[in-house]
């Protein structure tokens, strides 16, 4: 029903695959198993820290452009006997 396309991993994430695959190998009351557990949580929280993608200023200043003109077109006609349709003026995104 939907086609979603696979991402790819950042190198964060296959970074965070390949220590837990190394990890699988060491025994958990090793000094290194303690040390990659460390590494495995700060690798975490750097991906935490990553985040979704914020919207841009130029996306954010083009939505309010285009809501400006909407209004302005619309409370033009409430006044004047000039009949427009204003989505015609909205520029499609995408």
């Amino acid at each position: 029903m939907f086609n979603t396309v696979p991402r790819e991993k950042t190198g964060l994430e296959l970074a965070i695959d390949e220590l837990l695959r190394e990890l699988s190998d060491v025994t958990a009351d090793s000094t290194e198993y303690a040390t990659m557990v460390d590494q495995l949580v700060k690798l975490h929280a750097m991906k935490t820290q990553e985040g979704r993608p914020r919207i841009s200023a130029d996306t954010l200043a083009s939505i309010l452009a285009n809501l400006g003109g909407i209004l302005i077109i619309v409370g033009y006609e409430q006044k004047h006997i000039l009949t427009s349709k204003a989505l015609p003026f909205i520029r499609r995104l995408g």
